[in-house]
């Protein structure tokens, strides 16, 4: 009986094996072609198994070429007709093959020449298929689009303000220019298939805000007038592609993408203030906060999930963008105008984790959130011995690292490089010449100056707006005068005469799109 067991044990481990192999050998000929019977072939050129097993190529159509009998056969690769037009083992010739060349998240592709596709959730920079934005520092992004390059302000949840594509390496050429009814001082969003989202500001004042879809070539996919968004705001793209913006009228808005129809409008005090910008985290809630002291949650069909009053009673505030962390906390800040600023933890289920006062009079900017956690907040000290404007560094605790004491003024939020370093565009205002000085100061995850280059020395206005990083760590940056590039060691790359008004984000191939006063322009090589 015993010996009867063991039997039957090595006979079911042997059928085991047969069947593991079996599934190795089908995987490794997925590979290379579909598995017929014993072997592999490859459908598109085997004669006898010719677009699928067992379909044989017999007179007077004897050739197999594209997975087709053909009656002819222009080029023979090994035996057999092979069309290198589409054939991803010999693609533009014989031996040609294109699985070599593919990257990592990537599935090739044969057009008389090898290519490749990016697998979902990837975007294509160069000969590489990279996540979008920084990567893992962007925090957890399933609540946003797969594979669009820029879906929300600042790049991603975490607020890094830094790209996973790489931008021109020298100065750029206008690739094409949209002439806009107005202004756009905020940020664009770039989705998964190319096209660009941002409002606009008319230049008719009897008008509300525009709202635009622009292809990636640069003709315009389609724009809706007289709708709420904010100009110094920025949409978000949701998982499933829908368009979502805050107004300053406490609404928040979806809008399809496909023809910018309204798909809904959520009214109540909801949302609104000084910088309604949404923030979009992987279960697809959506948060924003209002002059109103509240951080409202909403699912993104617009469903209220919760409410939080975690302010000063009585007091008004202007608020700042939530930012999500990898573990979804949301860090979010007000300045009041009593005259203090506060920086809040929250938790996904709306429960208020810590509060840290700071010195502060007001915020300049958001929260940015480094890979290791750090909260990065700008902010101007008024009651500090040493007044001015600081870049505070916190724990996910709520407890202060360093305070750094800016040059200038910070303006708007931060970009976080891959090395940890932080950069803020600042400026000094000059009184004899009525101007301002543009600055782009880094700073090390310790709080010290890395570095600091000055850029323009008589600016009328430097915008509100974050710089960006790309892949390589060049950095860009709004003057308002000229659009400069700058390396990771301080040193200026290239500049562009274009008077940037709205953040700049990089698209799809490298292209930068840079809005500006009645212009949206697209740069690159």
């Amino acid at each position: 009986m015993r010996r009867i067991s063991i039997g039957f044990y090595i006979c079911l481990q042997f059928a085991c094996l047969q069947k593991k192999r079996a599934m190795q050998e089908d995987a490794s000929c997925e590979a290379d072609g579909t598995r017929c019977g014993q072997n592999c072939a490859d459908t598109t050129s085997d004669t006898q198994n010719c677009g699928g097993c067992g379909i044989a190529c017999l007179d007077p159509a004897p050739f197999c070429v594209a997975g087709k009998c053909s009656a002819s056969c222009a080029t023979t690769c090994n035996g057999l007709c092979t069309d290198t037009n589409s054939s991803l083992h010999h693609c533009g010739g014989c031996g040609n093959d294109c699985s070599a060349a593919t990257p990592t998240h990537a599935t090739a592709t044969c057009n008389g020449s090898c290519d490749f596709v990016c697998d979902a959730g990837y975007m294509r920079n160069g000969t590489q298929c990279v996540a979008p934005g920084g990567g893992a520092s962007c925090g957890d992004t399933k609540g946003l689009e797969p594979g669009s390059p820029w879906p929300m302000w600042n790049g991603c949840p975490a607020h890094t303000g830094r790209s996973g594509l790489t931008g021109p390496a020298s100065s750029p050429i206008v690739k094409w220019a949209v002439d806009l009814d107005g202004l756009v001082a905020g940020s664009p969003v770039v989705a998964a298939d190319g096209t660009i989202y941002f409002c606009a500001s008319p230049d008719d004042p009897t008008q509300r805000f525009l709202f635009y879809a622009v292809k990636p070539d640069g003709t315009v996919k389609w724009s809706v007038a007289n709708i709420p968004c904010f100009v110094h705001s920025s949409p978000a793209i949701g998982s499933d592609g829908t368009v979502l913006f805050v107004d300053p009228i406490s609404f928040l808005n979806a809008l399809n993408p496909v023809d910018g129809k309204e798909k809904y409008s959520i009214g109540g005090a909801a949302y609104g203030g000084a910088l309604p910008i949404p923030a979009i985290a992987a279960d697809g809630t959506v948060y924003g906060a209002n002059n109103g002291m509240a951080l409202i949650a909403r699912k993104q069909d617009g469903d209220l999930f919760w409410s939080l009053f975690p302010y000063q009673s009585g007091a008004d505030a202007a608020w700042s963008a939530p930012a999500i962390a990898a573990d979804g906390t949301i860090y979010v800040g007000a300045s009041y105008y009593a005259g203090d600023a506060k920086i809040y933890a929250v938790t996904p289920a709306g429960a208020q984790k810590w509060v840290f006062t700071t010195d502060s009079f007001s915020l300049n900017g958001s929260a940015s959130i480094a890979e290791d956690g750090t909260i990065y907040v700008p902010s101007f000290d008024s009651a500090n011995a040493n007044p001015g404007q600081f870049l505070y560094a916190l724990t996910p605790l709520g407890q202060k690292k360093w305070a750094y004491k800016v040059s200038g003024a910070a303006t708007q939020d931060l970009a976080i490089a891959a090395d940890g370093t932080i950069y803020m565009l600042s400026s000094q205002y000059i009184p004899a010449t009525n101007k301002s000085q543009a600055s782009v100061e880094a700073v090390t995850p310790l709080g010290q100056s890395k570095w600091q280059l000055v850029l323009e020395n008589d600016v009328r206005t430097v915008p509100l707006v974050p710089p960006l990083v790309d892949a390589a760590g060049t950095l860009y940056v709004v003057t308002g005068k000229n659009f400069h590039a700058v390396t990771p060691l301080g040193q200026k790359k290239w500049a562009a005469p274009i008077a940037g008004s709205g953040a700049p984000v990089i698209g799809t191939n490298g292209v930068i799109y840079l809005p500006a006063q009645g212009k949206f322009y697209a740069l690159g090589l």
